[in-house]
């Protein structure tokens, strides 16, 4: 067993390596992890704009973001409608309250409905969002379709490891 996972660890640091990615990552035991949530009519607008938001409820999970902490928070984005998960990203600033007053909007005449916002960037090249299948065993779950948007470290490292191990 613990072969196994030395090669496993080797490979994810290889890769890592190799994507100029994750310097580093893989070794922080103080990581956290935010999963933002979208869908097909706002999955392009988030990744087009590098930015992702909550609603004014859910505010209090951007504080892990600020400037201090933002080197050991990583971010997912997950897309509802066909239920993948989308990463790895790290915050590229300090949040807003919005940053973007016109993001995801349905009715010009009103604001965001997402106004705690943050700036990301990516952490890997552009890759191909990880299924339900392998992720949902890694997420808490607060109800039978609903996850707690807030990963401990051992949760972000089981992520980390899914995304680096695809291809």
């Amino acid at each position: 067993h613990a072969s196994v996972q030395y090669d496993l660890d080797d490979i994810l640091h290889r890769r890592a390596s190799e994507t100029g990615c994750f310097r580093g990552l893989l070794e922080q035991r103080t990581l956290l992890g935010l999963i933002f949530i979208c869908s097909d009519a706002t999955l392009d607008e988030c990744l087009g704009k590098s930015l992702f938001g909550f609603g004014l409820k859910d505010r209090h999970l951007l504080q892990h973001c600020g400037a201090r902490s933002s080197g050991s928070v990583v971010l997912f984005l997950y897309n509802y409608s066909k239920q993948q998960l989308h990463g790895v990203f790290a915050p590229d600033g300090p949040p807003g309250f919005p940053l973007d007053g016109r993001a995801w909007q349905r009715d010009p005449r009103q604001g965001t409905p997402y106004p705690a916002q943050i700036r990301v960037r990516r952490l890997l090249p552009r890759i191909e969002p990880l299924s339900d299948g392998r992720f949902s065993t890694i997420l808490t779950y607060t109800s039978k379709y609903k996850f707690s948007n807030r990963l401990n470290g051992c949760q972000v490292h089981q992520l980390l490891r899914q995304f680096l191990t695809m291809g």
